[in-house]
């Protein structure tokens, strides 16, 4: 990603919100050179954010300019954007070593869905990560930043939870009428319904909950409950 830079774009009739247009709109960015050191360049491509599949979708006609340093393309609605390119070669083997803490977010060029992004929490020698399925995401949490966004080689080491739970006890701990929800890719949530005994019988890791604030349980839909794991 370019910079590491998302843009959020939107458009009003009046007062009234315009999520597409009638006719294609050319959108045009302008990139430092130091913005795009380890891409090769002539692959920079705009992409928009996907709410459906949740992931960085590129728009077709994309063309770059390496003498102006601009990347224009064509659309007919406005969302998130961002320039994404390829990597260039680390050289022999290709393999990098990132370390990764509690708190990152990272991608994996080589996984099944490489623009995906991750929020990664650590428990001793486990490392959850949880997809971002909406990049509203990054309005409730300060300490997300896609200036801090880390590749990986592999999500092999990682365990995928979808569990969330917004803690209203001391200290941010969990409270007694706390509920747990499974958050899916199509940004909906589910109470896992099921008592706390239920759900650790049945496969359930009280480790793998990720402590999410209510502004970002807001922003899912309320699906059936969970009533088996």
């Amino acid at each position: 990603m370019a910079g590491n830079y998302v843009y959020s774009f939107t458009a009003v009739a009046g007062t009234t919100a315009v999520s597409s247009f009638s006719k294609t709109v050319t959108v045009t960015f302008k990139y430092a050179n130091e913005q795009i050191a380890g891409l090769n360049e002539g692959s920079l491509q705009i992409h928009y954010w996907d709410d459906t599949t949740n992931v960085w979708v590129a728009l077709a006609d994309s063309a770059v300019n390496t003498a102006t340093n601009t990347v224009t393309a064509t659309t007919t609605h406005f969302t998130y954007f961002a320039i994404l390119g390829t990597q260039t070669s680390e050289g022999e083997g290709g393999e990098t070593t990132t370390e990764v803490i509690d708190g990152d977010i990272i991608q994996c060029e080589t996984s099944d869905n490489p623009f995906a992004v991750y929020i990664v929490k650590v428990v001793g020698d486990t490392k959850y990560i949880r997809h971002i399925v909406s990049l509203e995401i990054f309005n409730y949490y300060e300490h997300l930043d896609w200036n801090n966004l880390k590749q990986v080689d592999s999500l092999t080491n990682y365990s995928l939870s979808g569990w969330a739970r917004v803690n209203t006890g001391p200290n941010n701990t969990p409270g007694p009428t706390d509920k747990v929800y499974e958050i899916n890719g199509d940004q909906s949530k589910h109470w896992i319904n099921m008592t706390a005994e239920q759900f650790l019988t049945h496969g359930g890791s009280d480790s793998a909950i990720y402590t999410v604030n209510q502004g970002e349980l807001n922003l899912y839909t309320t699906g059936p409950d969970v009533m088996s794991l």
